[in-house]
Formats: C-alpha cells, structure tokens, sequence
C-alpha cells in the first residue's frame, strides 16, 4: 500500500476490497491475530442475489501530530498499519459501512486513490476516479459499495478537506460536521457529499480492536482463587482448614476521558426564506431573494414563474449550515447551484459568481425534502427540484425532456 511504500513499489490493481478474498486465504498468518474472517466470495458463478452480503467497517486511521488521514476496509491492512513501523494510529469506525459486493441497493464502487506528490489519499465514486488517475493519482482499488440515493439504515459521507496538509476525511456525524464548521481552527472545510453508506454492520461484530492479539487456550485467561482444603481428624471432632490462594488481579488502567465539547447554546430559530423557480423556455433561474424575482419577471417577459422550489435560511443553522452558491455563465446562459469546492473551480473558467442561495444541510432532516440536480448537455442548462415526483419524471424521460441526473445537492425546508 502507498503508506507504506518508499516511493518505487507499485499500487495493487486489484482493488482494497477484492484482497479480501486473498486475505481470508491467507490464515496461517490471520487466524493467530483475528478471531473473525470476512467469508470468501471468489466463486464468481454464484448468484449474488442469493448470498449473504457482508459489510465492511471503514476505518480510520491518523498520523499524530501530522494529522494525516487513512480510511480502509481491508482487516489485513488494519493489522499491517498497527503491526509494522507506520506511523498511523487507529481511530474509529468513522465512515459507516460498505457492501463488499454490490447488493441491490448499494452498488456504486467507492475507489481509494493516493496522490505520491502531496502523499495524500482521497475516497471517489467511479467518475472522479477517472478524472483524478488521468491527472496522475494512483488507483488503489474499491473499498467497497454504496449508494447515491438515501436508503433506510444508511448514513450521509462527506467529504473535508485541508489545503495546509492536503489531508481528505470523511464526516458523517452531526456532531464532528458541526465541530469542523464552527471551529477553523481545525483547518477542514466542506468539499462535498460522497454517498450514502450503511450506518450498522450486519453480521452482529463487535468493534475493530487495533492491538494485536492471539487465542487463548480454553479457560486461559480466567482469574480464579484456587483452593485447597485439609482436614486434621481429632478424637472428638473434625478440624477443617481451608486455604486460599488468590490470583493477583490484573491492573486496569480507565481510558482516558472523552475532550468534553462545549456547545453553544441554541440561537432563535431563523426564518425560512423561499426559493422562487422561473423558466424562459431554455433554462431555469432560482433566487431567495423577494426583490430580484419581482424585477425578473417585470423586465424578462419571457421569464414565467414557476411557484417554490423549497425554503432555505439565509445563515448556518443547525444542520443547515453549508452554503449553496449561485454561478452564471454567459455563453449558455446557464445559472448553476453549488458548494464552494465547485464554485472556486468554476470561477477559474469562465463562470460569474452570483453569492449565496442559503444554507442547505447535507443530510436528510425531519422536514426537509432532497433538492436535486439535473443537466441537459443540449441545451447546456441545469435544472433543480425539491420534487421526488418531478425528479422521477424528468429523469426516467431522458429523450423527452433530454436531462441526466447529476445528484441530490442538499437538502431544504418542505416550508
């Protein structure tokens, strides 16, 4: 693996989640350290509708004091990382769970790929694999399935990054998003949304333990007194002696405690600002705000209102907190609707920055309703909607209404 490499070997091509079916192989060297083995599915005639699918852990791992960041779900690499010179250190379970095949619901391939210039990895579906390998990244392979759509028992991950160390991780709690958001002084900022990955295994393991260990022999291990017991007769009466020997008890030493977070109390609710949706005849236009709708329709005749497309707040709060911007770009006359990862890239071609639409949250809410994007590359104009029912529509007619679905960008207030 390229952690572990000095720069001259090369990247298995076989993929981070394939190797495990070499790995359960490989037990002469596993069954002393793992007490459990992900089965072997290498019998590619079976039917994957009738199996039981497993799911991999994705596992974090970091380099202290570098802050480096290494996400696998590979058991024999954990043991690598935590068994050899490497400087990672395990973490946690941070990133939900993946399907080690696809399953009929998570059946996207999510690609490890590692950057030897900056030393840093990043987690990609399969086209942003393809575009990063053409710009000199190194393919490590799948790391397992996922999903685009949100699914009952899934998680949202999403994607930080840190232009100092050049460092990608994966965020899917609320409580680490929020910490990274309101705290800079971590140095990560909001990239974008990767997938959707399961939230629990389903094979009933216990959490990853990082320390080497082997199998005890039956009873090995259990702390009992042994007792003896002599018995001294006398003329009258039995004298009975009984003597015990207790087995030192191991030192437990209490983990260290949690750094406490302090949360700042909750301001008052924000207003929910609509998003007003217009159609020209080619394109769609959306803005939050009252007056330039007003001004829209009043001097673009072609322009015809269309209703709300959804509510956002005009300034993080709570789980709506990520920014969604607004770019035009005059050559097509296409207005588009994206993070901040996006609209630093777009600006650099071409496109015109807009400002802010509002604050979205990235993962489903109580009340909240997905806002998804589509494109249509004839007439080079994007399309959004809060609508499941519209998205379904215009995305299962492709040659009716000639656009492709791109993702859900967020999600909005239903009011």
């Amino acid at each position: 693996m390229a952690f572990l490499d000095d720069g001259n070997s090369t990247v298995d091509s076989n993929g981070i989640a394939d190797s495990l079916v070499q790995e359960t192989n490989s037990t002469n060297e596993i069954d002393n350290i793992v007490e459990n083995e992900e089965p072997n599915f290498a019998n590619d005639a079976l039917n994957v509708a009738e199996l039981f699918i497993p799911r991999l852990a994705l596992r974090r791992f970091m380099v202290p004091k570098k802050y480096n960041h290494i996400y696998t779900t590979s058991n024999l690499e954990c043991l690598r990382l935590v068994n050899t010179d490497s400087e990672f250190k395990y973490e946690n379970t941070s990133g939900g769970y993946l399907s080690i095949l696809a399953d009929g619901v998570a059946n996207l391939p999510l690609y490890r790929v590692f950057n030897n210039v900056s030393k840093s990895f990043n987690y990609v579906l399969e086209k942003d694999s393809n575009n990063l390998t053409s710009q000199g990244w190194m393919n490590e392979g799948v790391m397992g399935y996922c999903s685009d759509t949100m699914q009952e028992g899934m998680i949202s991950l999403n994607r930080y990054y840190h232009n100092g160390i050049f460092d990608n991780i994966i965020v899917h709690t609320e409580e680490e998003r929020n910490r990274l958001d309101m705290d800079k002084k971590f140095g990560y900022n909001f990239v974008s949304f990767i997938c959707y990955a399961y939230a629990t295994d389903n094979q009933n393991n216990t959490e990853y333990d990082p320390k080497p260990r082997r199998i005890h022999a039956k009873g090995e291990g259990i702390l009992t007194a042994e007792t003896t017991t002599t018995t001294t007769p006398t003329t009258t009466t039995t004298k009975t002696t009984t003597t015990t020997k207790a087995t030192p008890k191991p030192v437990v030493v209490p983990p260290a405690p949690k750094p406490k977070i302090v949360v700042p109390p909750k301001p008052a609710p924000l207003p929910h600002v609509a998003i007003h949706r217009t159609f020209n005849g080619k394109g769609h236009f959306y803005t939050t705000n009252a007056a330039e709708i007003k001004t829209v329709l009043a001097t673009l005749k072609n322009h015809k209102y269309e209703g709300i497309n959804g509510f956002v707040v005009m300034s993080p709060e709570g789980a709506a907190n990520v920014p969604i911007y607004r770019l035009y770009l005059p050559s097509t006359d296409d207005h588009l609707y994206g993070y901040e990862g996006e609209k630093n890239a777009l600006v650099k071609v071409g496109w015109h920055y807009e400002g802010i639409l509002g604050y979205c949250s990235i993962t489903p809410q109580p009340g909240m309703s997905a806002w998804h994007r589509l494109y249509n590359p004839s007439t080079k104009q994007h399309f959004m909607t809060n609508s499941q029912g519209e998205a379904n529509t215009v995305r299962g007619n492709p040659k009716v209404y000639g656009y492709n679905y791109e993702s859900v960008l967020c999600y909005v207030y239903n009011s």
